[in-house]
C-alpha cells in the first residue's frame, strides 16, 4: 500500500497524532498562515488544509466553493452580506482583495468560535504559500483535503483536472514525501490514483443522518462515493476503503464505533477522526485507539492527552 511510506502516522500505544484543523479553527482564522505558525509554536506536527482552485488555475487554501459573508470582509473592510462569486470564477488577485482575518460578531459561526482571534489584511494564501511555509517547517505532515462536491459537480473544475493541479502543485515543490490526501469526493480520490498511483489516499466519510446540522456523503444511491456502496460489504467502510485501494480511513468521529473500529485495525486500517473538538470525545477517541485525531483546538487535545499518559508528537 501507498501508506506503507507513512508507518510512522500509525498509532502507538504511547502517542496519537494530533492533526491541526484548517490550522487551527478554534484558535486562529481558518486555513491561514497565522494559524500553521500557530501549530509550529505549539508543537503540534501536521496540519490539515483544504484546497480548490481559482479561475486563472492556481490552487487555493480555502474550505468553501464560495467566501462566507460570516468571515469574509471586501477590499474597504466592509462584511459581504451575501456568498461572494465561487472561488473557481475569482482570479487570485481577486481573492486576495478580501480579508479573511476575522469572524463576524453576533453570528452562528462567532459563537461557535467566540475565542478566535481577531485579525486584520489576512488573504486567502495560495497553495504556493502555503508549500513555501511546508518548506520552512520541515517536520510537518501535510494532510491535503481536495474540496469537490459530486452533488453539486458546477461548483469545482472535473475531478481529474482539480486532482492534477493541485498534485503537480505539491509536486513542484518537492513536498510530496510529506503529503497524504484526503476528500469526501471519492471521484477525486480516484482521479489522484490514476494521475499517481502511489500517493497516500484518505477516505473521508460522514454517514447522512437527518438530526446532524451538516451533510453527510454516504446515504443509498450517494455521488460521493463513485460507485462504492458500502452497504455491500459485510463490515461497512473499512472493507469498502480496502477493497477500493485506500491507505486510511477519515470518518466523523460520531459514525466510529467499536465495532468499525476493530474491523479497521483487523485490516491493518488506519483511523483519523475529524473534528474532535470536545475534551472528552478528544478522551473517548484516544482510548478507543485510533491513529490521529483532527481537531480545531490542538492545544486542547494536547491537554487532554497528556492527562491520559498518551504524546502526540512524530518523534
Amino acid at each position: 500500500m501507498s501508506f506503507a511510506r507513512f508507518e510512522h502516522l500509525r498509532r502507538r500505544t504511547d502517542r496519537v497524532l494530533i492533526y491541526g484543523h484548517r490550522g487551527a479553527r478554534g484558535v486562529f482564522p481558518e486555513n491561514t498562515l497565522q494559524g500553521f505558525d500557530y501549530l509550529s509554536q505549539i508543537g503540534i506536527d501536521a496540519v490539515e488544509i483544504d484546497v480548490l482552485t481559482a479561475r486563472d488555475g492556481v490552487p487555493v487554501v480555502t474550505h468553501n466553493p464560495y467566501l462566507l459573508p460570516e468571515t469574509t470582509r471586501d477590499a474597504d473592510g466592509n462584511w459581504l452580506t451575501e456568498p461572494s462569486s465561487r472561488v473557481c470564477d475569482m482570479d487570485t488577485a481577486e481573492l486576495a482583495s478580501f480579508d479573511i482575518g476575522a469572524i463576524r460578531p453576533g453570528t452562528r459561526y462567532h459563537t461557535r468560535f467566540s475565542e478566535q482571534a481577531r485579525l486584520n489584511g489576512v488573504s486567502v494564501p495560495s497553495l504556493d504559500a502555503f508549500c513555501e511555509w511546508a518548506k520552512a517547517s520541515p517536520n510537518f505532515i501535510l494532510d491535503i483535503e481536495i474540496k469537490s462536491f459530486a452533488s453539486e459537480p458546477h461548483l469545482t473544475l472535473p475531478p481529474k483536472e482539480l486532482a492534477t493541479a493541485v498534485l503537480q502543485t505539491v509536486q513542484r515543490h518537492g513536498l510530496m514525501d510529506r503529503a497524504i490526501w484526503q476528500s469526501f469526493d471519492w471521484r477525486v480520490l480516484h482521479a489522484m490514483r490514476e494521475i499517481e498511483p502511489d500517493v497516500p489516499l484518505g477516505y473521508l466519510s460522514q454517514i447522512l443522518q437527518p438530526e446532524r446540522d451538516s451533510d453527510g456523503n454516504i446515504y443509498e444511491g450517494s455521488p460521493w462515493t463513485d460507485g462504492i456502496v458500502p452497504g455491500n460489504y459485510d463490515a461497512g467502510l473499512p472493507d469498502a476503503i480496502i477493497a477500493d485501494g485506500g491507505d486510511f480511513w477519515c470518518p466523523h468521529y460520531k459514525d466510529l464505533t467499536a465495532t468499525s473500529m476493530a474491523r479497521a485495525k483487523s485490516l491493518n486500517l488506519p483511523v483519523n477522526v475529524w473534528t474532535v473538538n470536545d475534551p472528552s470525545d478528544i478522551a473517548h477517541m484516544a482510548l478507543m485507539g485510533v491513529d490521529g485525531i483532527i481537531t480545531d483546538f490542538p492545544a486542547r487535545a494536547q491537554n487532554v492527552l497528556t492527562n491520559l499518559d498518551i504524546g502526540w508528537r512524530l518523534a
